[in-house]
């Protein structure tokens, strides 16, 4: 089973970072970055849980 602390804190990290997307306070290369990095957690999360961490 998931450690919930440890994918809690992934998806707080997502939650703050799609708060930034969707308030539009990123353009250009810093909404880039903050799509990309988006992406990389949500498919850490998956990882992590299939791994049971």
């Amino acid at each position: 089973m998931a450690d919930m602390e440890f994918t809690g804190k992934i998806d707080a990290i997502r939650l703050e970072i799609a708060a930034l997307l969707d308030g539009k306070k990123a353009h250009g290369k810093q909404r880039a970055a903050l799509e990309e990095i988006l992406q990389l957690l949500s498919e850490a999360a998956d990882v992590a849980k299939e791994a049971g961490l």
